[in-house]
C-alpha cells in the first residue's frame, strides 16, 4: 500500500490589530443604530393616539368639584417614564400613584381607576359629615366624623347645633383618627333620638369621660350624666321615670345642672343652676322615682 504523504497545511495568519479594531467599531456601530431604532420604536409607538389617554372623565362628587380631581389626575399622567415611555400611555399610566393622590385629598374616602380605550375614568367616594370632634363645647375648631367614628377632616366654624358634637375628656381632636368606633355612635345617636322624640330634650353633646362615663348635654341648659355599664334602655327608663313622677315633672332644659343616672335605680338630681359644684345639693331618689 502506497503512502501519500501529507500535505503541510499553511499556517492561519491572524487578523492584525487594526482589522480587529475596524470589526469592533462596525459591531458597535451596528448595535447603537440597532438600540437607537428600537429606542425610537417605543417612543414613537407609545406616543400613537389610539395608545394614549387623551380623555379623563370623573364621576361622584357632592361637595368636592369634579374638576378638582380632574386635575388631580391630569397632573398624575404628565411626565414621562425614563424620558422614554409617557404616563397617558394606555398600559402604564401611573394608576397606584393617581390613586394615592386622589385619596390624599381631604374628605375623599376611597378613589377608582378604569380605563376605556383612549378615556381614563376617576369614580371617587366621599367621607360623609355625621358628627363633630370637638374638644369642648364651646369650641370653634372641630373635626368632620363620618359614620364609623373616623375624622377625616377640620370643619369649618359652625354655629348652632347643625351637628352632633363629640368630646373626650382632656384629648384634643386629631384628623386621622378613629377615636369612637362605629358601635359608639350608634348607641349614643340612638338613645339621643329616643330622648328627643319621646321627651323633647335636645342633645346637642356627647362628652366621653374614659372609661365608661358619658354626659350628654342638653341644649338651653342641663347635663344628663350616664354610665356605659349600663344599657342604654335601661338608662332612658330611668329617666322616663323621674320625668314623669310628681316631683319632677318640672323639670325642663334650663332648670336643672344635672340629672345623675350613673348609680343604676339611685338618681341624683340638681336643680340649683347657680350654686358652684362643690357646694351643690343633690336630691337622691330611689328606683328612679323620687321619694
Amino acid at each position: 500500500m502506497k503512502l501519500w504523504p501529507k500535505k503541510k497545511r499553511g499556517r492561519r495568519q491572524s487578523d492584525s490589530p487594526r482589522r480587529v479594531l475596524i470589526k469592533q467599531i462596525v459591531f458597535g456601530v451596528l448595535l447603537i443604530t440597532l438600540l437607537a431604532g428600537l429606542l425610537y420604536g417605543v417612543w414613537y409607538v407609545t406616543r400613537l393616539p389610539a395608545l394614549t389617554i387623551n380623555t379623563v372623565e370623573v364621576v361622584g362628587g357632592e361637595t368636592i368639584s369634579p374638576e378638582s380631581i380632574q386635575q388631580l389626575v391630569n397632573d398624575g399622567l404628565r411626565g414621562d417614564y425614563f424620558r422614554l415611555i409617557p404616563h397617558r400611555f394606555v398600559w402604564f399610566y401611573p394608576h397606584d400613584d393617581i390613586v394615592a393622590s386622589i385619596e390624599a385629598k381631604s374628605r375623599i374616602k376611597h378613589a377608582h381607576l378604569e380605563r376605556n380605550k383612549q378615556t381614563l375614568i376617576a369614580a371617587f367616594e366621599e367621607y360623609r359629615p355625621n358628627a363633630l370632634w370637638c374638644e369642648r363645647l364651646t369650641s370653634t375648631e372641630c373635626l368632620f366624623l363620618d359614620r364609623d367614628g373616623y375624622a377625616f377632616a377640620p370643619a369649618p366654624k359652625l354655629q348652632g347645633s347643625a351637628f352632633l358634637r363629640f368630646s373626650i375628656t382632656d384629648r384634643a381632636p386629631v384628623v386621622g383618627e378613629t377615636i369612637f368606633d362605629k358601635e359608639f355612635i350608634e348607641n349614643t345617636t340612638a338613645f339621643i333620638d329616643t330622648v328627643y322624640t319621646e321627651l323633647g330634650f335636645n342633645i346637642i353633646q356627647v362628652e366621653y369621660t374614659p372609661p365608661d362615663e358619658l354626659t350628654y348635654h342638653v341644649a338651653g341648659g342641663g347635663l344628663i350624666k350616664v354610665s356605659m355599664r349600663m344599657s342604654a334602655e335601661e338608662t332612658f327608663d330611668n329617666l322616663v321615670t323621674i320625668l314623669t313622677s310628681d316631683d319632677f315633672a318640672h323639670l325642663k332644659p334650663g332648670n336643672f345642672k344635672y340629672i345623675d343616672l350613673r348609680y343604676g335605680n339611685k338618681v341624683f338630681i340638681n336643680e340649683e343652676m347657680d350654686e358652684p359644684e362643690n357646694n351643690e345639693a343633690a336630691t337622691s331618689s330611689e328606683d328612679g322615682a323620687a321619694q
